[in-house]
C-alpha cells in the first residue's frame, strides 16, 4: 500500500501536519522499509496522532516485527525516542510518545516511551483523559452537536436512565450526565472503561456506573440495575455491528 502526503488537506490541523512531517523524516532515517502485508520481514506499519483542544499530542507509532531481530527492535524503539524527546523532533512538543510493537492481526503491546501515558480532552467543558487505546470522537464540535441532538430526541429529565451501549470512554453518557437521572455505560474494551471512570471521579459526576463486558452477555443485567422510570439506550457499536443477541435485549426492554 501507498501513504499519500496531507499536507494539503484543511481539516487536519497545522500542528499535526507538522508532527507527521516530523515522524516522516524519522522513519525515513532509520531505513527500514515499511511493512508489506503477507510478506516474512518486519517493517514500520502504521501511526496514530492525537491532538486535543489542550493543544496535548499524542503519538503511536507500530511496528510489526516479524523476522525482526529484538535487538533491532530496541534500536529502531531507541532512535525513535531520541528523536522525539531530544532531536529535531522534540520541536513538535508531544504530550505523549507510544512504541507498539505487533505481528499480524494482533493488537501488539504498547510501550510507553515518555511523557504523560494519557491525554485531555475538552468536551461539554469535561475534562476527559483519552488512553491510547481508547476511542473518541476526533471532532469535538460535531460530538457536542451530536450528544445535544441525542438529549433532544430522547427527552431526557432527571427521571431518565441512560444505557450507553458500546460507550467507549463514556463521553455521551458523561456528557449528558447533568440531564439525566442515572447513566449506565458498557464496552468490551477494558481500557476504555477504566477512562470512563476516571473521567467520571474526575469530574466530580456521581450518577454514573460504568461496566467491561461484551453487550451480548452483559446487557441484560446491566439494564436491570436501572433506577429510574425512564429507561433509554444509546449505541455507538463496532463496525462489525451489535449481536442478535443485544439487539433482543433492548428491543424487550
Amino acid at each position: 500500500g501507498q501513504v499519500g502526503p496531507i499536507y494539503h488537506l484543511k481539516h487536519v490541523p497545522s500542528e499535526m501536519k507538522f508532527i507527521v512531517r516530523h515522524l516522516e523524516a524519522c522513519l525515513l532515517s532509520s531505513r527500514v522499509p515499511p511493512y508489506t502485508e503477507g510478506g516474512s520481514e518486519g517493517g514500520w506499519s502504521a501511526a496514530t496522532a492525537r491532538i486535543t483542544q489542550k493543544s496535548e499530542s499524542m503519538l503511536i507509532v507500530s511496528y510489526v516485527v516479524q523476522n525482526t531481530p529484538l535487538r533491532k527492535v530496541r534500536e529502531l524503539k531507541e532512535e525513535l525516542q531520541r528523536y522525539f524527546e531530544k532531536g529535531p523532533g522534540a520541536a513538535c512538543k508531544l504530550s505523549s510518545l507510544y512504541f507498539c510493537q505487533k505481528n499480524p492481526g494482533l493488537n501488539g503491546t504498547l510501550d510507553h516511551m515518555y511523557g504523560s501515558e494519557r491525554i485531555t480532552e475538552v468536551l461539554y467543558g469535561l475534562e476527559l483523559t483519552v488512553s491510547p487505546r481508547a476511542y473518541l470522537c476526533i471532532n469535538t464540535y460535531g460530538a457536542e452537536l451530536l450528544y445535544e441532538t441525542i438529549s433532544q430526541m430522547l427527552g431526557v429529565s432527571d427521571h431518565t436512565t441512560l444505557v450507553d451501549i458500546c460507550c467507549g470512554t463514556g463521553s455521551i453518557g458523561l456528557c449528558l450526565s447533568n440531564w439525566v437521572g442515572q447513566v449506565l455505560g458498557l464496552d468490551v474494551s477494558a481500557d476504555s472503561i477504566a477512562d470512563a471512570r476516571r473521567n467520571a471521579l474526575a469530574n466530580g459526576l456521581k450518577n454514573t456506573e460504568y461496566r467491561a463486558g461484551s453487550a451480548e452477555e452483559n446487557l441484560e443485567g446491566l439494564v436491570a440495575q436501572a433506577k429510574c422510570s425512564q429507561v433509554v439506550a444509546v449505541i455507538d457499536p463496532p463496525r462489525s455491528g451489535l449481536p442478535l443477541k443485544a439487539i433482543r435485549v433492548i428491543r424487550a426492554d
